[in-house]
């Protein structure tokens, strides 16, 4: 066996000495009702600024109540909001297609009554339901949620983010023994796997 000789080679380690950053395991965070409560309490009398006004809560709310991501919130349209049928229709990204996959989400009473809350300070019944994250250019409030967190008393190490909502959808649901497919189906989950949430 010959090899060939290359002068430019390294036999050294150049990363020798270099000190990695630490790998942090991935934690969701699932808030409990008593964190999401304190969390919606700054953001509706007024503590956290936001360029959305009291949206910011409602935003908050509705995807704790319906499990949807964070764009599909953003893409909501009034004419996807069935009060008479009881549901909502929400766009989510296929997992193995790049288009976008409708599926149904029941209007709960608790999002039922967000959803008429919603309705209720709306300007119009028309185009978006979150129509504030649309006309500034700012999709979710994102600086809100984590102004509210700081202000709500919560410990650091219990933040949680707005997917953390999508989690603690699951989790109600998981707590009131909604079976795992009709949970999967309402996340827009097509292996309904039970542990991804």
């Amino acid at each position: 066996l010959c090899l060939p000789e290359y002068k430019a080679w390294r036999l050294d380690n150049p990363c020798d000495g270099v000190d990695r950053f630490p790998e942090r395991p991935e934690e969701r965070v699932v808030p409990t009702p008593e964190e999401l409560e304190a969390v919606l309490v700054p953001l509706r009398d007024g503590r956290v600024k936001s360029p959305q006004g009291d949206q910011a809560a409602d935003f908050v709310t509705f995807l704790a109540k319906s499990g949807c991501r964070v764009a599909e919130a953003s893409d909501l349209t009034w004419d996807r909001v069935f009060f008479e049928g009881g549901y909502i229709i929400a766009h989510g990204k296929s997992v193995q297609a790049t288009q976008y996959k409708p599926r149904k989400i029941p209007l709960f009473p608790p999002l039922r009554e967000v959803m008429e809350s919603i309705q209720a300070k709306a300007e119009s019944n028309q185009g978006y339901v979150f129509a504030k994250y649309r006309s500034n250019g700012s999709y979710y409030p994102r600086g809100s949620l984590r102004s509210a967190l700081k202000q709500s008393g919560i410990p650091e190490d219990r933040y949680f983010t707005f997917h953390g909502l999508r989690h603690y959808f699951a989790t109600q649901c998981v707590a009131r023994s909604v079976p795992f497919k009709a949970i999967a189906e309402w996340l827009g989950h097509s292996d309904r796997n039970p542990r991804r949430h």
